[in-house]
């Protein structure tokens, strides 16, 4: 045999087992040799009397080509007879008087050369395997095969663990056998059933169970002495069927033989025997380990490995997945993982078992090439996108390529984002315009009566993007204090304590360090709180503008804010005349989403214009084309915002570092999009305009912040949600953003409702109107409501 390492004979194992099914026998005791002798299996008992269809089933997909492990149990021990390879080729050309009971001519067969492991059977003691599964014919994972022929190798009197192999690959390639013969014996060797017969026979039986000391004479010798005591005839009738009656050119039955059927068997054996092919094909790429993967989870933090192991991992032999990570080595690819997160990934080197490579124990060491650390990712956000389950506490987790591609490269929170749409298809426009407000900088307010799931929504929200959340229920009694933090009484002294904001943010930076993504503060029935009272200074906060510069201040201590930090607050409208009103600063830094019931119809009535525009000419002042060009110039560099340097890289302005390469280039096209442009206005220019007739009729004074906020919104829409921007988005930002500052222009309807003196309500039709002729449905129905109802925010 050759100095072939471990690692290259699971390696060729693993190659010639691709597109391979592996099977376990249960058989009785005494027929082993039968079965050996004519290459035989018969169908199980409860396949035979159709007792179990799932048995069925696996007998009638195995196929030629597969693999069989033959084995007794014997109480809780098994005993293995050997292994086999399913044959092409009918029953009947190898065994002429099989089946030789009556009971057993309507049973189905299959043909398998076997390779012998132990005639009267094998109990591993030197390296103890687990039985196979209890059905008397099962399918068993590719790397039971190799603990099964490992374990072989390590008894008294074994067939190495390579000079298994040689033999299995044999009998792969003399599945074949008649292309063999074909190409090696003259073309007379089959022009009798009982000389090819026999000629068959002699071959197979000196090449499956060949040893790797014999001469290839001794073994033919071997061989024909066999099948002449099977077929109850003389040495010399075999010999002259395989010499004499073969080779009519060469004299005397001897030369035959040695001149001319021992050199045709050894040709025959260095075809079938050879694993050059598996081996081309394995370092062509086709397959390196025993189950078509070489992907890997890898804990760390453990006993055999406490600290990161950039450079060497341990495991135990026997551990479970430690065969098929050996089987890996030379070029497979893992994910460390611990404390629930995936942290880290490398490629897997060579493998060291033995003490005499310093290795003790019983355990293995494989090399690490390649270590790079990457952004966490927490294993639970994953896990219902992963093609298998992650057992909790194995060290050795055996995964796909696209679960590896999945948390190495993959956009998990996209893969999140997009469960969550398809499982609450029926609100998926209000996830998506809640998503695109937050990646925009803003914080979040869903409103709507009673009932509708605003809670449920938030939480649904944030279980897609975050880490975690911290849910708080406002009230009339909240202070700076709690929200913010302040001293509480120690003792005889004073100790510092953070308000369930302060908490939030820390734990919002320490989430973004640990797995990359942040935490999040939720506020139910948020204006029941007195704001201004409770948030103070803190308002400035919210805008991630000021972050950088401005912490949370209590105390004497300061705490930063993350950028990917983000406020959801829920407000229910039924009762928010009876509570505290929301001020300018607080509508400011919060987009505010209707959260409707499913029962209400979201049909638009059809727009009437009071002509306003009709004979008028759209046009832009200068002071709104500037504001345009600050917008164009402004609106990129926002989405391109990151934490300070010695801060956490994954802390970005936009919550999802992937969305922030080339903004510039996805607004130009958005700009450029005729689908949203109204007459001669594109994007930006409608917003402006939007705002100027709004000053200009004197009914609310709109600042350039604002319309940033909603030219950011439609950017981060289109950044999520490429291509699927539509002028629907262009109308949900100007409600989201322009439309609530209307609010302080109802106390002026009001007055002119009572007074009835006023042109408050003609202003106010004008700038319905203009959202009108710009294609706003929703900004023109919600301000023709309030116009009604005095109250912009829905009920």
């Amino acid at each position: 045999m050759s100095d072939i390492s471990i690692d290259d004979l699971k390696s060729v194992l693993g190659a010639f087992l691709k597109d391979r099914t592996v099977y376990t026998a249960k058989i009785s005791s005494g027929i082993w040799q039968d079965m050996r002798d004519n290459h035989v299996l018969k169908t199980p008992d409860s396949v035979h009397e159709s007792l179990d269809t799932d048995a069925v089933s696996v007998w009638e997909a195995c196929e030629a080509g597969d693999v069989v492990i033959a084995y007794e149990q014997n109480g809780d021990t098994p005993y293995f007879y050997g292994i086999g390879v399913v044959a092409n080729t009918p029953l009947s050309t190898f065994s002429l008087e099989w089946p030789r009971k009556p009971e057993d001519m309507d049973r189905d067969y299959k043909t398998v050369y076997w390779v012998t492991i132990a005639g009267n059977g094998e109990r591993f003691d030197a390296k103890p395997i687990d039985s196979p599964p209890s059905e008397e014919f099962a399918i068993v994972e590719h790397g039971y095969l190799w603990k099964v022929m490992d374990a072989a190798s390590a008894e008294s009197m074994p067939p190495s663990t390579e000079e298994l192999l040689h033999r299995l690959v044999a009998a792969d390639r003399l599945r074949d056998v008649d292309t063999l013969l074909d190409e090696h014996l003259p073309d007379t060797w089959n022009d009798a059933e009982k000389k090819g017969h026999q000629i068959r026979a002699v071959v197979l039986e000196a090449l499956l169970d060949r040893g790797s000391k014999n001469s290839i004479q001794s073994d033919r010798q071997f061989a024909q002495g066999i099948i002449a005591h099977r077929e109850e005839v003389t040495e010399g009738t075999i010999g002259d069927s395989c010499g004499r009656r073969l080779f009519e050119d060469v004299d005397g039955v001897d030369e035959f033989l040695e001149n001319g059927f021992d050199p045709a068997l050894s040709r025959i054996e260095d075809n079938a025997r050879s694993f050059s092919e598996i081996i081309e094909n394995r370092h062509g790429g086709t397959m390196s380990e025993p189950d078509d993967s070489n992907y890997f989870i890898l804990r760390t933090g453990t006993d055999l490995n406490p600290e990161t192991p950039t450079s060497e991992y341990v495991f135990e032999g026997e551990s479970y997945g430690g065969e098929e990570l050996r089987a890996a080595a030379n070029g497979g690819k893992f994910i460390y993982l611990e404390d629930g997160r995936c942290y880290a990934v490398g490629e897997l080197g060579s493998v060291k078992v033995d003490a005499d490579e310093g290795v003790d124990n019983g355990n293995s060491v494989v090399r690490i090439d390649e270590y790079q650390e990457i952004d966490p990712v927490r294993l639970d956000a994953v896990r219902d996108h992963l093609t298998i389950l992650i057992p909790t506490e194995e060290p050795i987790i055996e995964i796909e390529e696209a679960d590896y591609e999945l948390i190495r490269y993959g956009e998990v929170w996209r893969k999140r984002i997009l469960s969550l749409l398809e499982k609450e298809s029926h609100q998926a426009a209000l996830y998506r315009q809640s998503l695109a407000h937050l990646v925009a900088g803003k914080n979040l307010l869903f409103y709507g009566p009673p009932g509708t799931g605003k809670t449920r929504a938030a939480k649904l929200l944030t279980n897609a993007v975050c880490a975690d959340y911290r849910l708080v229920t406002a009230n009339a009694e909240w202070s700076n204090h709690q929200v913010v933090g302040g001293y509480r009484p120690a003792g005889k002294g004073w100790d510092t304590e953070a308000g369930f904001l302060t908490k939030t943010a820390i734990d919002c930076r320490r989430s973004i360090d640990q797995v990359g993504e942040p935490t999040w503060l939720l506020i139910d029935e948020i204006n029941r709180a007195n704001l201004d009272q409770a948030f103070g200074e803190v308002f400035t906060l919210l805008d991630i503008d000021y972050r950088e510069q401005v912490p949370l201040s209590f105390a004497d201590t300061d705490e930063p804010v993350p950028l990917a930090f983000r406020i959801i607050g829920t407000m229910n409208t039924y009762d928010q005349a009876q509570l505290f009103s929301l001020g300018y600063a607080f509508r400011r830094r919060f987009a505010f989403v209707h959260v409707p019931s499913l029962l209400e119809s979201q049909d638009l009535p059809e727009t009437t214009t009071n002509n306003y525009l009709s004979d008028a000419k759209k046009e832009l002042s200068k002071e709104s084309e500037y504001v345009v060009e600050l917008l164009a110039d402004t609106i990129p560099g926002d989405f391109q915002v990151t934490a300070d340097e010695g801060t956490s890289a994954a802390d970005t302005g936009v919550v999802f570092a992937e969305l922030a390469n080339d903004p510039a280039e996805k607004l130009a096209d958005l700009r450029n999009n005729e689908e949203l442009c109204t007459d001669e206005f594109d994007l930006l220019e409608t917003l402006t305009y939007f705002a100027q007739i709004a000053t200009e009729n004197d009914v609310i004074d709109i600042g350039q912040a604002l319309l940033l906020d909603a030219a950011r919104f439609i950017l981060a829409h289109e950044l999520l949600f490429a291509g699927e921007t539509t002028r629907e988005t262009l109308d949900q930002a100007v409600v989201s953003y322009l439309v609530p500052q209307f609010e302080q222009f109802m106390s002026e309807l009001r007055r002119a409702e009572t007074i009835g003196n006023s042109n408050a309500v003609e202003r106010f039709e004008n700038v319905i109107a203009v959202a009108e002729e710009l294609q706003l449905p929703r900004t023109a129905k919600i301000l023709s409501e309030a116009k009604e109802t005095k109250q912009v925010l829905e009920s």
